[in-house]
């Protein structure tokens, strides 16, 4: 049994049919005192009794359990310096239009970055996580029909953000079939542990996979994470009844509900994230306004 604050949604669901206290506890099979005690605030019914009262109004009661919003007194001194005109253009956008503007933005990023190295004798960069060739990579997951939920950097650009990311996480599903999916799928690529040296014996097979849970990996397709569970928010299992399904890069895959993407950012605690949730959070506010 759990207690819930009651008073407000059986006062709201008596009302709404016009029924008294007596009337409702009657087809409820309860006594109108432990009605009125309960719109009062002086009873905590448990919710099987709360569900009760709703059906014999005519209601149904669903429960959600939702990341707790906090006021971050640091995350909010970022909000000043976000660009809100900028976020309500991109919400007027479809998820491919976001995923478009974003490869442009990283093009146009890369080149900077590429010339800035080459005029200091560097070699020069990679093309993007997902610019150009990376999104291969999870095309090619997307193909194999591998269970996945995109996270992180592409998560926030499919829900407005308009920062320039070169991020791809996602997080797979760890069943048997699903792994031997993943595997298969990625072997053409060569992936290899992102960091680590050249001729490390590194084997990217359904044992290494069953033995680990998160990897950071390179391939000839671009680098992206694979994560097995995200602090603050759990495993595939956890995620998946808090996230929809959006197209991307031609595709339908499942994406994290914004909610679950600002508590996943919080919870990993990174200093670089919180300009990030700052936008993310000013994001969830625009979203919530324009329903």
């Amino acid at each position: 049994m759990y207690d819930i604050t009651a008073a407000p949604v059986v006062r709201f669901v008596r009302e709404a049919s016009a029924l008294s206290q007596r009337e409702l506890a009657t087809r409820a099979g309860t006594t109108q005192a432990v009605v009125s005690r309960i719109e009062s605030g002086d009873a905590s019914p448990s919710v099987e009794m709360v569900q009760r009262l709703a059906s014999a109004a005519g209601y149904e009661v669903r429960l959600e359990c939702v990341p707790r919003r906090v006021t971050d007194p640091v995350v909010e001194a970022y909000k000043p310096g976000v660009d809100q005109t900028l976020l309500v253009e991109q919400l007027k956008k479809s998820s491919e239009q976001r995923i478009e503007t974003m490869l442009s933005m990283q093009s146009l990023t890369g080149e900077f970055r590429r010339a800035g190295r080459a005029a200091r004798g560097q070699v020069a960069e990679r093309p993007p996580a997902y610019g150009g060739e990376g999104k291969d990579a999870l095309r090619a997951l997307q193909e194999a029909g591998v269970d996945l939920i995109i996270i992180g950097g592409l998560a926030a650009t499919l829900h407005g953000s308009a920062r320039v990311t070169f991020d791809i996480d996602v997080l797979y599903s760890r069943t048997d079939e699903n792994i031997a999916r993943l595997v298969a799928a990625l072997r053409p690529l060569s992936p290899y542990l992102r960091g680590a040296p050249p001729g490390l014996p590194f084997q990217f097979d359904e044992p290494t996979v069953k033995a680990g849970l998160n990897f950071t990996l390179t391939t000839s397709a671009g680098s992206f994470d694979l994560l097995g569970e995200v602090t603050g928010c759990g495993r595939y299992e956890d995620v998946a009844v808090h996230s929809r399904a959006q197209s991307v890069f031609g595709h339908d895959s499942l994406v994290i509900e914004l909610d679950w993407l600002i508590n996943a950012k919080r919870a990993a605690g990174r200093p670089k994230d919180l300009e990030v949730l700052a936008e993310l959070e000013i994001l969830r506010d625009l979203t919530e306004k324009n329903r």
